[in-house]
């Protein structure tokens, strides 16, 4: 999205979702997150809670809740990922920046992802993006009742 659309606390929600699905569902043995930040800018980052960031990275790398095999950005403006791995590497204490790559070109991110499974539009052979949130949509929907289960926990605050 944009610098004035872009909501780091929506983020971190559907994020979160997600992880509480997919730990429910159970079928996650690991998570590689591919990141095409060819629009993302440094006022991005202005919008950004630091302490709502170092919280969320302390859940999602310390408690390990399922391995992170590795976090791959492509299309980054060169200060980009600087400032993310910078950034990661002070608060590192799970060995993330070891696997944090940003790639210069689609090439060099084929030698880690399968060309078969990478989507079209990251040239791939797999569905394109947009296939594949559609899949994700009517997959969620047959789930309802699950999602409602979620929202009816009315999450308020921390964890204890």
């Amino acid at each position: 999205p944009s610098v004035d659309q872009f909501d780091f606390q929506k983020f971190l929600k559907f994020l979160y979702f997600v992880i509480d699905f997919v730990l429910c569902e159970g079928f996650c043995s690991g998570f590689i997150g591919l990141y095409d930040s060819q629009h993302f800018k440094p006022e991005h980052l202005d919008k950004v809670d630091i302490k709502q960031f170092v919280d969320a990275f302390h859940f999602l790398y310390n408690l390990q809740l399922y391995p992170i095999k590795a976090i791959h950005f492509i299309n980054a403006p060169p200060s980009i990922p600087e400032h993310i791995v910078k950034l990661l590497k002070d608060l590192d204490t799970a060995g993330l920046t070891e696997k944090t790559y940003v790639h210069k070109s689609l090439d060099e991110l084929k030698e880690y992802i399968p060309n078969d499974i990478l989507p079209k539009n990251c040239g791939g052979d797999g569905d394109d993006l947009e296939e594949l949130s559609k899949n994700w949509k009517r997959y969620l929907v047959r789930q309802k009742s699950w999602s409602l289960k979620v929202d009816d926990l009315k999450y308020t605050g921390p964890l204890p």
